[in-house]
């Protein structure tokens, strides 16, 4: 069954008890009513602890008891591993061999147990989700969760109170858990509300799905947007039916706009949050009259990352 605005609304209840609303800044340089949505202030530095906390919560305490699994790029990791901390269930995490330290060592952090396996995000989804059969743990998926998109859709119900209106918002897309829950809160809020996805060309999944395209997967500084997206996915047919438009901006871009985001407004964010602002000042998305908000999804960037792009 796929998610509801009724999901969205039961999730802001249970997770708003856990932390606070991220804050709305005006985004100088990309146009007079354009906002960035603050996500890389959360807890964990990322949105993701919103759809974590939401799927963890719902689950039963014997579900709990037994323990959970997952596989994630890093930002779903910790999340998942803050959430099963504060609720005190079992939590083993999959992530790829070259996930960012930063985001490894977060994970552990918090207690769960992480296991580092295959060269992208696909492999270590099959091998948890192998483990998942073997173990008997609730498999939490980063994206195909109706859980998990509720409480992503949160930040959609958060801006619309923050703001008077809001006539557009642009969203860094992966699997499609960010902006399937986005969107289905903004067009059932309104109608006319634009909503756009974007991801890099090193990451052109959920692209290659609504256009019919073959781009290839290629490296890339945005490894929390990688990886294949499971077939039957609830996200697929939510983006077709709520997602006006999803761009690809060039990787190379993705480093530019890190350092332009510390440099004018003294975020550090990573390089799948750097996509949206990318899109911007690339002139893909026009800098007009429309109210904007950019979801600024995540701020864990390695500090050799950032050296690298600094130099």
């Amino acid at each position: 069954m796929t998610t509801t605005l009724a999901d969205v609304i039961k999730a802001e209840k249970r997770i708003h008890q856990h932390f606070y609303p991220t804050p709305i800044e005006k985004a100088d340089g990309l146009g007079e009513n354009t906002f960035f949505k603050l996500e890389n202030l959360n807890f964990t530095r990322s949105f993701k602890i919103r759809g974590a906390l939401n799927a963890i919560l719902n689950l039963s305490e014997a579900e709990r008891a037994r323990g959970i699994i997952t596989a994630s790029a890093g930002n779903h990791a910790q999340g998942v591993a803050y959430a099963a901390q504060l609720t005190h269930t079992p939590a083993t995490v999959v992530m790829p061999k070259h996930t960012p330290q930063r985001k490894v060592q977060g994970t552990e952090r918090y207690g769960a147990n992480v296991i580092l396996h295959g060269e992208g995000y696909t492999a270590a989804e099959i091998f948890a989700l192998e483990q998942q059969h073997i173990t008997g743990r609730t498999y939490i998926s980063p994206y195909n969760h109706r859980e998990v998109i509720a409480g992503q859709g949160t930040i959609a119900m958060e801006f619309f109170e923050q703001l008077p209106r809001v006539d557009r918002v642009i969203v860094p897309v992966s699997g499609g858990g960010l902006i399937a829950g986005i969107a289905l809160v903004c067009k059932l809020m309104n109608p006319d509300c634009e909503v756009i996805g974007v991801q890099s060309t090193a990451t052109p999944a959920m692209y290659n799905y609504l256009y019919n395209t073959q781009f290839r997967a290629a490296e890339t500084i945005a490894e929390g947007l990688e990886g294949e997206i499971e077939p039957g996915s609830m996200t697929l047919e939510m983006c077709r039916q709520y997602v006006d438009q999803v761009l690809l901006v060039e990787e190379n871009l993705l480093g530019e706009n890190i350092r332009w985001m510390l440099e004018t407004h003294n975020w550090v964010i990573e390089g799948a949050a750097a996509v949206g602002v990318a899109a911007l000042r690339s002139g893909q998305i026009p800098s007009d009259e429309k109210t904007t908000v950019v979801i600024i999804g995540g701020g864990n960037l390695d500090y050799t990352t950032l050296q690298s792009l600094l130099h």
